[in-house]
């Protein structure tokens, strides 16, 4: 798998990349992945990309109760609290470096576009910003979250703004 070189980092880590370079860097992915799409574009095989060349893993699991957090992406290993299949109590659940965690409602035919999107989008977070939650983070240590193994809002159950918002609905469902 190619590397982002980047130069400039905000003080967390996070790499400042132009649009000039994410486009070149794009078409360096897809030429060492499967150079053929440069002279005849095609759909891009998620599922290979993602196990072969990318070498991560996807996991389908509920991650907020309102779904608006649709995916995450684990940088290294950690347990994070996913939603049982009711969506009403949170379980932990470990999860390994190269992990990326998709809510299971996109697996369904009628979202297939929108599960190739958020899986290249979790993807792309990894190909990119993996280097700001290593160990060797010239920023100290991995992360700057609570959640340090997470692109994830700061240690949030739910991860979501809506945590009231499920509360009251999974107290109306089930009272």
């Amino acid at each position: 798998m190619l590397q982002l070189d980047t130069t400039a980092y905000s003080l967390s880590g996070i790499p400042y990349i132009t649009f000039e370079a994410l486009d070149e860097f794009a078409e360096s992915v897809i030429r060492d992945f499967n150079p053929e799409n440069l002279k005849a574009p095609a759909i891009l095989d998620v599922a290979k990309f993602v196990k072969f060349y990318l070498e991560i893993h996807v996991e389908y699991k509920r991650i907020s109760c309102d779904r608006k957090v649709m995916a995450m992406t684990a940088f290294n290993t950690g347990i994070v609290r996913v939603y049982d299949d009711c969506g009403v109590e949170t379980l932990p659940f470990v999860v390994h470096e190269g992990t990326l965690i998709i809510d299971p409602v996109l697996k369904e035919k009628r979202n297939e576009p929108r599960h190739r999107f958020t899986i290249m989008h979790e993807a792309s977070h990894w190909m990119i910003h993996r280097p700001s939650f290593a160990e060797g983070n010239p920023f100290g240590t991995p992360g700057v979250f609570e959640n340090q193994y997470l692109a994830a809002k700061k240690g949030r159950i739910d991860y979501s703004r809506s945590l009231r918002k499920c509360l009251i609905i999974n107290l109306t469902t089930w009272g």
